[in-house]
């Protein structure tokens, strides 16, 4: 079995998807429960939530990546809120505690999906084994790399570097949906 038919692949998400789009206009209900006529903002770049669950916890099955939705807004606001280009950036859903409180089940959360050829110790989207997490990764010598959760209640353990281990993104952020 391939290398590609055992990992997520994540889907390369260029310029094209992340370009400004010609708006179209669309029905929508507005405050008053009546309908309105709304076109978006010429300028909004378009970033994707891919279809992975990242586990904070034993692992998520990592099936083949796509895109299941977009979160728009202005590349300003991107660059305000997250520091960050959003045409090297992906969204997925964490699933699991270990990672609280720095991240909660269920949130959304932004990786660098450009740093994943510059490995140093941080938080990273990365599959192991064919199971797909979101941890603190420590970077050690003789190709190992020590696996840490934020949450107190998991055991750091330590892992290989062979050819199940990818990594796909450094984190940066959560998209704050929290109440």
């Amino acid at each position: 079995m391939r290398k590609s038919e055992i990992l997520p692949v994540v889907p390369d998400v260029g310029s094209n998807i992340l370009a400004a789009v010609e708006p179209q206009p669309f029905t929508i209900i507005n405050f008053e429960g009546n309908q309105t006529k709304v076109t978006l903002a010429p300028n909004l770049v378009h970033m994707p939530v891919l279809s992975l669950d990242a586990a904070c916890g034993r692992g998520a099955c990592g099936d083949n990546a796509y895109i299941t939705s977009m979160i728009s807004a202005t590349e300003d606001w991107f660059r305000l809120k997250v520091r960050k280009d959003p045409r090297d950036m992906c969204l997925v859903h964490a699933l699991g505690d270990s990672m609280e409180p720095l991240i909660e089940d269920g949130d959304m959360v932004f990786f660098d999906k450009t740093s994943k050829n510059r490995p140093c110790d941080g938080i990273w989207v990365f599959s192991y084994e064919e199971r797909l997490f979101l941890k603190r990764l420590q970077f050690l010598p003789d190709s190992k790399i020590k696996v840490i959760s934020s949450n107190t209640a998991y055991e750091p353990y330590i892992i290989s570097i062979n050819e199940s281990f990818r990594l796909f993104g450094r984190y940066v952020a959560v998209l704050g949906f929290r109440t």
